[in-house]
């Protein structure tokens, strides 16, 4: 009996050690974001995050799927829209973990600022949620998917209307 119990709280002790290895996998990847997205920088992003990716990685944003590449696109746009970023957060809302795979929802934030055709300033905030899909892979924590649920930006304060298929910076 006493197998049993040590054996079950054993067990127990790596399932908790597994969610908490990969929730601080993705507090200290939101933690290299922050900073990658404060200093726009794409190939920093790409160094950080491609390693951390399944090979079949897909990226979903407004009901269009996209491949890793097509993401970095679209977020080169979106960096070159802004000339400062103010801002940059990302916050786990839930955590599952299920075998070898696992679901997370994350808040994110960023606020910026951005020029128009007449060189004023304008502040730009961008604020959704996603949900990420996770796969060990050889023992490794791999992000296989990442949807957004909700997206709002705004500027100067106000809703601003995204174009379809225009890329997200967050």
């Amino acid at each position: 009996m006493k197998k049993f119990t040590l054996a079950f709280a054993i067990l127990a002790l790596c399932a908790v050690a597994g969610a908490d290895a990969l929730r601080s996998q993705i507090d200290a990847m939101n933690k290299t974001m922050h900073t990658v997205m404060m200093n726009r920088d794409i190939n920093a992003f790409i160094k950080a995050v491609k390693g951390g990716v399944t090979k079949d990685f897909k990226y979903s944003e407004q009901g269009k799927a996209q491949t890793f590449d097509q993401m970095v696109a679209g977020m080169k746009g979106g960096f070159a829209m802004m000339t400062k970023v103010t801002a940059a957060d990302s916050k786990v809302l839930s955590l599952t973990e299920r075998g070898n795979s696992a679901t997370c929802t994350t808040q994110h934030t960023m606020m910026g600022i951005t020029m128009d055709p007449k060189h004023k300033a304008h502040k730009l905030g961008f604020t959704g949620t996603s949900v990420e899909t996770y796969r060990k892979e050889k023992g490794k924590w791999l992000m296989s998917s990442m949807s957004w649920k909700s997206q709002q930006m705004t500027m100067d304060g106000k809703p601003l209307h995204q174009p379809r298929g225009a890329g997200a910076v967050g």
